[in-house]
């Protein structure tokens, strides 16, 4: 059995569906002054927006998405666009090092740590 190039980014589109879902209850919890009236649908949207902008960074494995979720909840869905968050934005940009690292620099900031 082969799987073809198409079939894999099915399968990897619909593994990202199901940790958007896994995170909505999260960010529920975690922000819920910004999710409070809004429809689940609405929060979704958001959501897929925050995760595929984490994989234009290079952030794939689940831990690291939701952080940077986080962050987009924190900041805004465009904080990386904001020229107050540059900092935060170099070390999110940084390839040199580990998303870990970068993800862990980024938080120091965001969250005065």
């Amino acid at each position: 059995m082969v799987i073809t190039r198409k079939q894999n980014a099915q399968f990897v589109e619909y593994g990202y569906e199901q940790f958007t879902k896994k995170l909505k209850p999260l960010v529920q919890q975690q922000y819920p002054e910004k999710v409070a009236g809004r429809s689940d649908e609405d929060v979704m949207k958001q959501l897929r927006y925050c995760v595929q902008k984490a994989r234009k960074y290079g952030f794939s494995y689940e831990h690291d998405v939701a952080k940077f979720v986080f962050f987009c909840f924190e900041l805004g869905d465009n904080f990386d666009e904001n020229p107050d968050n540059r900092a935060v934005v170099l070390f999110l940009k940084d390839n040199t090092m580990s998303a870990k690292i970068r993800l862990t620099n980024a938080a120091q900031i965001i969250y005065n740590l």
